[in-house]
């Protein structure tokens, strides 16, 4: 019997101690992330829109592609508005931020059709969730993209991207295209709307020079006019893959207490 009693009396203890120390766990506040971010794409039949957030909870609505009820993004006064498709949820990686977890998810969207380039200067995202939460959250620029008519007066063979030296932003500074043969001059490049690069060509190289800004900039599509009048199209590719993005982003975060 007593030495029922003792074990009766360590499990017990051992039952309240568990208590105690949960109890004393600080609580997590429910957080999602973004990141500022330059957003193009040039559209295609199959293009998708990827956007980013972070979420240091699991089992969040947020999380749950069925939760996604009606999307769009527009400025912040919502004089410029656009309805966005939702396609799906990927969960990808972790992140640490602030010694808190964080789950990466990459909200994906068909892209829209339009018959002309469309920005937003600075976009947000609203989100309307089953439970009839909305979440409104700043994700940098979008720039939207429309190609009437194509050619192939470049005959390109590779892409590579290439950040600016000693940075660790995920920001291209030049993207670099290798090509057999150029038929024409080239006139003018761009990689969005109204996003000002240069270029120059080099042996076969067309390198385009972008200028610093403070937003991530990783993944582009690129249209080519030449002296001709005539464009060229070449769709979105990814041309860094950075796994520190909290870590490395700094002044371009953007922290939203969420339910």
């Amino acid at each position: 019997m007593k030495h029922f009693i003792t074990y009766f009396s360590i499990v017990l203890l051992a039952i309240l101690m568990v208590i105690v120390i949960r109890n004393n766990e600080p609580k997590i506040s429910p957080k999602m992330i973004t990141v500022s971010k330059y957003y193009s794409y040039l559209y295609h039949s199959d293009q998708k829109i990827v956007i980013p957030i972070y979420l240091n909870v699991n089992n969040h609505p947020l999380s749950d592609e069925s939760s996604y009820q009606f999307v769009y993004i527009s400025n912040e006064d919502e004089t410029k508005k656009l309805e966005l498709d939702f396609y799906d949820v990927e969960k990808m990686g972790m992140e640490t931020y602030l010694n808190e977890q964080y789950q990466i998810y990459h909200l994906i969207f068909s892209m829209p059709y339009l018959a002309t380039d469309y920005s937003i200067e600075d976009c947000y995202l609203s989100l309307t969730l089953a439970n009839e939460q909305v979440v409104k959250v700043y994700i940098g620029k979008m720039s939207l993209l429309y190609l009437d008519g194509d050619t192939n007066l470049l005959d390109w063979t590779s892409l590579s991207g290439i950040k600016k030296e000693n940075s660790f932003l995920s920001r291209l500074t030049e993207i670099h295209i290798n090509y057999t043969s150029l038929l024409a001059d080239i006139e003018k490049v761009e990689i969005g709307v109204n996003l000002d690069v240069s270029f120059k060509i080099e042996n076969d190289l067309l390198v385009i020079l972008i200028p610093e800004e403070s937003y991530l900039l990783d993944n582009v599509p690129i249209i080519i006019t030449f002296s001709n009048t005539e464009k060229q199209g070449i769709l979105n590719f990814r041309y860094i893959v950075d796994y520190h993005i909290l870590k490395e982003s700094g002044p371009l975060i953007h922290t939203y207490a969420i339910d």
